[in-house]
């Protein structure tokens, strides 16, 4: 059973699921800011008093992730532009495709039946040019 996240050290969610390994509740901005990676989290235990020796990893600096991030954002921006994109050109094949079959069948079966109909009229004739023959 998770704890509900409190906030100890610097500020970071953290709950007892840091120290046993179960899944935490998610809650708040959890769903919103990811988990630290076990450097910070060694890092953070460190903080706490703990006796840690390896691994350790100090959290990013808040200006440098911002910057990062700003950086990153037209990338993202034209990724979802891009990946829209490519979702809207394979709708339009698909779609152009499609319509192109059921034109395409549609056409075939009002002409078969355009062709019976019109043999269903000269059966008439035939019979009558078939006695004339005889």
């Amino acid at each position: 059973m998770a704890m509900p996240p409190t906030g100890l050290g610097g500020g970071w969610p953290v709950d007892m699921s840091m120290f046993v390994g179960a899944e935490a509740l998610r809650t708040g901005d959890q769903w919103i800011r990811p988990r630290p990676r076990p450097g910070q989290r060694l890092w953070q235990l460190k903080r706490l008093g703990a006796h840690v020796d390896q691994g350790l990893e100090a959290p990013r600096p808040l200006w440098r992730r911002l910057v990062l991030r700003t950086l990153a954002a037209p990338f993202v921006a034209a990724w979802y532009v891009i990946g829209l994109g490519l979702v809207g050109f394979f709708m339009f094949i698909a779609i152009f495709i499609g319509l192109t079959v059921f034109t395409m069948v549609y056409g075939a079966i009002i002409g078969l039946i355009g062709f019976i109909l019109v043999i269903i009229k000269l059966i008439p004739l035939l019979v009558d040019l078939a006695r004339d023959q005889r």
